[in-house]
């Protein structure tokens, strides 16, 4: 095998291949999203993909511009995030699940989302 290491020590594993699959948004989403958007409807997206794969898929829906400018929200500081600067941004769902928790148990102090 070309592609052996020197340190290999021949524990009787054999590469096979790599397999990679895509699960594409269903017919109707791009359509959907822009019929909401040109009824003023501001359309999030939710999901627990990486965030490089939420961006793609806002992007192939429509969500955002492929131009867009984005930034990832760690959780701290929401108000540094302007408008003016990003078109949008990117929570990790479990971010947005702790925040949307602190939010339910006092619901007189939502600033953001």
């Amino acid at each position: 095998f070309p592609f052996m290491r020197d340190n290999y020590n021949g524990d009787g594993l054999v590469f096979l291949g790599l397999y990679a699959m895509i699960d594409p948004p269903r017919p109707g989403v791009p359509e959907a999203v822009a019929k909401c958007q040109s009824a003023g409807i501001k359309v999030i997206m939710v999901t627990g993909d990486h965030p490089v794969t939420a961006k793609a898929i806002a992007e192939k829906v429509g969500i955002i511009a492929p131009t867009a400018n984005t930034i990832g929200y760690d959780g701290k500081n929401i108000n540094s995030i302007s408008d003016e600067k990003y078109d949008a941004v990117v929570v990790a769902g479990s971010l947005l699940q702790t925040v949307l928790d602190q939010e339910m148990s006092n619901p007189d102090k939502v600033t953001h989302f």
